[in-house]
């Protein structure tokens, strides 16, 4: 993988994240909101994937690279061989996620591009969600792949890390006039005090 789909991973991560955050509705007014599980791995399948594309770049240069490809292990307490069936697996599973959200891209454009005459952008529904739902099917069989690869015991702990880590770097994001408990808000990444709006 190139330094350029690396790139495309970081900025896409990912594309249809608002569409997976609406699917999940059971969180009652005022409670705290939990991402769903296709969100929260999703998110950190195509990190887990970035950071290698950035330590294989890296390792090309002559560079160091070894904290980057430690960062999932030492952040999510992982032994080497849970940090090699993870890697093998989110990298696999990103490139799946990136083939599918490359193709919501094009349905997105192609429909912007047939409506440029009617200033009206309607996207095919149907396809979206067909995609959103083979995108999810995708993420939540990998997670399924870890959990078989880690044991019950492992994967419950080991979830319960990913849930925390992911969760303190994101957050619903609010858009002015909507109540603040709505489970349908997008997701902000927190970055020192600053929340930048994730597509």
């Amino acid at each position: 993988m190139t330094g350029a789909l690396a790139a495309r991973l970081l900025s896409q991560l990912p594309i249809l994240l608002v569409v997976s955050l609406c699917q999940d509705r059971s969180v009652r007014a005022g409670q705290p909101q939990l991402l769903p599980r296709d969100t929260m791995y999703g998110i950190l399948f195509q990190q887990v994937a970035a950071f290698q594309i950035a330590a294989d770049d890296w390792a090309r240069k002559g560079r160091p690279d070894a904290f980057l490809r430690d960062h999932h292990r030492t952040l999510l307490q992982l032994g080497p061989a849970q940090q090699a069936q993870l890697t093998v697996i989110a990298v696999a599973c990103a490139k799946d996620i990136a083939l599918l959200d490359r193709r919501a891209a094009i349905i997105i454009e192609s429909s912007k591009a047939s409506s440029a005459t009617t200033r009206v952008v309607l996207p095919p529904q149907a396809e979206l969600a067909d995609l959103q739902a083979k995108r999810t099917a995708v993420v939540l069989s990998a997670a399924k792949s870890l959990e078989e690869a880690f044991g019950p015991t492992q994967f419950a702990q080991f979830e319960a890390r990913v849930r925390l880590y992911v969760a303190s770097h994101y957050q619903p994001a609010v858009p002015s006039g909507v109540h603040q408990s709505t489970p349908d808000a997008p997701y902000r990444e927190r970055t020192n005090d600053q929340d930048v709006e994730r597509p």
